[in-house]
């Protein structure tokens, strides 16, 4: 057994490992893993401490640390852990490796295997939904229609924008994505304006597509701007008013907290601000692309971004009050603008604010809840190849 600062080492590290992976500015995050898992097997685990790279403040609970340094100098401190001479952080890394013991190394891989939610991972799931959005134009009807429902009476929480349909201004499919954006206008010439002074695009799958169980991916680059609030999420298809039928969201980003990617179960028992959510912080959100994951089965939900999950939720077994996650659900994809989450506060220079989408993924299998898929990307386009 680690003895107890061996095991705060252990832990801190695997916090440390797994923030790397999430603060990669320069490299993907998959190019992260594989340099540390190198590491791993470079090091060897010779247990002699390095002066120049030390931990501050150890704590057995920081599983998850949250690194202070800004992804643009990130050289000298990365947070609780830090690197001292002159040392790269990749250095630092392979050095602190260096430290420990093939037991925690050990430990440090079946931990690192936990924490993988690489598709990889999963055997025998089939894609039973795709967007490529390889059509240029308005987005595909056949899969997308519009929510302009609340344009008139104004949206849900506080929102400040005007939703419109089939505008290329808003949403179009451009150079192999789709890219939503919004705008600093008013459309007063609009039957249902409601008094509007931003425009956005809302898009559904809602009675053209909808899912029980599975395993979704939707890789985005989104917009960060002061007031803005892009969203990718589902809500369960039927009449019964919010959150009776329950909504996931798989990615939800506000401005103001810049970085910070929520994924979120609502449901009549936890709602609103008490809703099961937790939140990962990606120092590149805003200028790269990031594959944005759920995956959903009768027992749990489970959330993850670049193949790294961050969030899971168990099935209560208490009923629909706690888990209505039982019937078909829905996508949605949005920019809001201002609202009770994003904020009071709309910085108007950082419009138009786009979310650009590359792909949608949809996994499922015949057998309940086991959504499985030998699923495989073309190297030099990062798109998938036909299964």
């Amino acid at each position: 057994m680690f003895s107890r600062q061996n095991r705060k080492v252990l832990i801190l590290f695997i916090g440390f490992i797994f923030s790397s992976f999430l603060f990669a500015k320069d490299e993907s995050l998959k190019k992260a893993v594989q340099l540390v898992q190198e590491g791993l097997e470079k090091s060897k685990g010779t247990g002699v401490q390095n002066p120049d790279c030390e931990l501050k403040n150890p704590s057995e609970e920081n599983h998850q640390i949250v690194l202070s340094a800004s992804s643009a100098t990130p050289t000298k401190s990365l947070g609780d852990y830090k690197c001292a001479g002159n040392l790269t952080p990749e250095e630092c890394r392979i050095a602190y490796v260096k430290q420990l013991t093939p037991k925690q190394l050990e430990q440090m891989r079946i931990k690192l295997d936990e924490m993988s939610f690489s598709k990889k991972n999963l055997s025998n799931w089939k894609l039973v939904w795709n967007e490529e959005f390889d059509v240029p134009g308005l987005p595909d009807q056949k899969n997308w229609s519009y929510d302009t429902s609340r344009n008139k009476q104004g949206w849900y929480n506080n929102e400040k924008q005007y939703y419109s349909a089939n505008r290329l201004e808003n949403a179009e499919v451009k150079d192999g994505k789709l890219v939503i954006t919004a705008r600093k206008e008013a459309l007063s010439s609009a039957e249902d304006w409601g008094g509007q002074q931003y425009t956005s695009a809302r898009l559904l799958t809602d009675k053209k597509a909808q899912w029980t169980y599975g395993f979704f991916e939707v890789r985005a680059k989104i917009p960060c701007g002061l007031g803005t609030w892009p969203a990718i999420w589902m809500l369960g298809s039927g009449d019964k008013p919010w959150p009776t039928l329950g909504e996931i969201d798989i990615m939800e980003h506000v401005g103001r907290a810049k970085g910070n990617i929520y994924g979120t179960l609502h449901s009549k028992a936890h709602n609103s601000g008490g809703a099961k959510s937790k939140k990962v912080l990606i120092g590149d959100v805003c200028e790269n692309f990031h594959n944005y994951q759920v995956l959903w089965t009768p027992d749990k939900m489970t959330f993850g971004v670049d193949d790294i999950k961050y969030h899971e939720y168990a099935n209560p077994k208490t009923g629909d009050l706690e888990w209505p996650f039982h019937t078909p659900q829905y996508l949605i994809l949005n920019i809001a603008v201002g609202g009770d989450f994003a904020g009071k506060k709309i910085d108007d220079s950082v419009f138009p604010a786009k979310m650009e989408i590359e792909y949608i993924h949809v996994y499922q299998t015949d057998d309940k809840g086991n959504t499985k898929s030998n699923f495989k990307k073309n190297s030099q386009t990062g798109k998938p190849k036909n299964p």
